[in-house]
């Protein structure tokens, strides 16, 4: 049976911060986080939460407008999953309490579905889709893929990126994008968000080798996607044909500097040294980690691999490998031929922008958005997940006919976020956790 994604739906909160109020809020912390910053990053806003709204509410309303519009009866649903990190913690599935909300707000009863959590860092999302897919190729079951977050930060470079979102996909005919079936991924233990002596188990963005990892396991995961999908490279067939390639965009800095800019040397420059470089700093990354592996295996309280990694050093070969790759990367960044191959492939970036991070539910948003912005009909659309530090996921979609038939606008919910200032946003989170608390009371 023809399976794939038959239904996309994004929504985004009522609210949205810009740059200049995103800078005055920054500078409390650190007066070099200005609006010069902001620019570099590629942060021109971030969505914000109402004082009525929660991660999970957000989500709900999502899928009761992807039934709507999709014209799909709650019982046609077999599956829900969400792919997200929004949790209560040890044992909570998140995929009930938004049955529960669907049931109260709406009177959608999803009590038949079988609901489920996936927690794979920012990362869980493409694999889910796929088990979905061959669920539907199987029995001809249809399900619900949700991806949504908030993104939360310990410092202050991490809270320039925040934002929140949700996007909702229905499986079932492939009316959107048509798997190809090479899901593939790269993964080894590598936590380098976490940090226990900022705030336990609270992220940190760009920790001590963040921009390493990323780059090591997105490249990995690219080059295994090539070879399962019988190509020499990913970028030449997508620019000829139309298509693009997503990543995870923690800021749009982040994805062009260590994910599209060294993928783009290799598939189109040919830069076989970078590949070698590339495939050096990986096992690196494996060696260091693998080397404090034991301690976090036996101690909850893993600060003690911290401190045994700066004793050690363990860091400092991955740190020199990257300043030798990042040298080699900088001159051709402002080249003609790169500008075009970014142009061709990464113009879905300026959505991302407005948003923030919205940790799992980066990726499905930046495909929606590629899809929404230009004229992808027949192409193929390559999407590239990270899980901070722990892997690198990458899989290949063909691109359906009248696509944007079976999908929401985006850039209507982008430009339908009403801009507030920091005083706003102080008062909503004082007024939010109050009036969420009295929501889950209901359900």
């Amino acid at each position: 049976m023809p399976s794939g994604i038959e239904f996309i739906y994004t929504k985004l909160p009522e609210y949205c911060l810009p740059a200049e109020e995103i800078a005055k809020e920054l500078r409390r912390f650190d007066p070099r986080l200005d609006e010069r910053y902001l620019r570099k990053m590629g942060i021109k806003s971030r969505a914000v939460l109402s004082e009525r709204q929660s991660p999970l509410t957000l989500a709900g309303d999502c899928i009761y407008e992807l039934l709507e519009d999709s014209d799909t009866k709650p019982k046609e649903i077999k599956w829900l999953l969400c792919a997200t990190e929004t949790s209560k913690g040890c044992g909570w599935n998140t995929a009930w309490e938004i049955k529960g909300y669907l049931q109260a707000e709406y009177g959608i009863d999803l009590s038949h579905s079988i609901a489920l959590q996936t927690q794979a860092a920012c990362a869980p999302v493409l694999a889910s889709l796929e088990l979905l897919i061959s669920r539907h190729e199987a029995t001809g079951e249809k399900g619900i893929v949700v991806a949504f977050d908030e993104s939360s930060y310990s410092n202050p470079k991490g809270k320039a990126t925040e934002g929140v979102g949700a996007c909702a996909m229905l499986v079932g005919e492939p009316n959107v994008l048509r798997s190809a079936g090479n899901l593939v991924e790269d993964s080894a233990f590598s936590p380098d968000w976490w940090r226990p002596w900022v705030r336990k188990n609270d992220p940190l963005y760009e920790g001590k080798v963040t921009k390493a990892v990323y780059m090591a396991r997105t490249q990995r995961a690219m080059d295994r996607l090539a070879k399962e999908s019988g190509m020499n490279n990913l970028l030449k067939p997508l620019m000829e044909d139309g298509g693009a390639i997503v990543f995870h965009t923690p800021t749009v800095y982040i994805t062009e500097r260590c994910g599209f800019l060294p993928r783009w040397m290799i598939d189109l420059n040919g830069d076989e040294m970078l590949v070698k470089e590339l495939q050096e700093l990986s096992n690196e990354i494996d060696r260091a980690f693998l080397e404090i592996l034991p301690i976090f295996l036996l101690d909850d309280d893993s600060a003690h691999a911290w401190e045994t990694a700066k004793q050690r050093e363990v860091f400092l070969p991955i740190e020199n490998k990257l300043k030798q790759i990042e040298q080699r990367l900088k001159p051709h960044q402002h080249t003609e031929e790169y500008k075009r191959a970014r142009d061709a492939l990464l113009y879905w970036t300026i959505i991302p922008a407005r948003i923030g991070n919205t940790y799992a539910a980066n990726v499905p948003i930046a495909m929606h958005a590629a899809l929404t912005l230009r004229d992808m009909d027949g192409s193929a659309i390559a999407a590239v997940g990270y899980g901070s530090g722990a892997t690198g996921v990458a899989d290949i979609f063909e691109v359906s006919e009248d696509c944007r038939d079976y999908m929401n606008d985006i850039r209507e919910e982008v430009n339908g976020m009403k801009p507030i200032d920091c005083e706003k946003l102080r008062e909503i989170r004082e007024l939010r956790e109050d009036l969420v608390e009295e929501l889950l009371l209901r359900i």
